[in-house]
């Protein structure tokens, strides 16, 4: 009876927790640590994906952020994580470049 009390006590506060986190990045808040699994196996396997998908958003956020901050400027070199970071990834790369060379005609024209 303890051992089903203590699963249902981690069950809930791993849901909350889960929660809470969800709503912060529907906020657009995508600066928070990584959950802590707990509960279910099932519960663990949605806040794995959960973590991965808030580091990615997070990642994603740092590259695009830094590219319309200063085209030119110090754009993280990290790779952009899981699945969705693959498949973003080369667009973000052709968007330097592609910044980066107007960049350097612009500064041609007006020598």
């Amino acid at each position: 009876m303890l051992h089903t009390l203590q699963a249902e006590q981690i069950t809930s506060t791993s849901t909350r927790l889960l929660e809470v986190a969800a709503r912060r990045i529907q906020s657009g808040d995508l600066d928070l640590p990584a959950l802590e699994p707990a509960g279910p196996r099932e519960l663990v396997a949605t806040i794995n994906a959960f973590n991965d998908m808030a580091s990615t958003l997070a990642a994603v956020e740092r590259h695009t952020s830094a590219l319309a901050e200063t085209p030119v400027g110090h754009v993280p070199e990290e790779p952009l994580p899981g699945r969705t970071g693959l498949a973003i990834q080369p667009t973000i790369d052709r968007l330097r470049t592609t910044m980066s060379r107007a960049e350097a005609q612009r500064a041609e024209l007006y020598e």
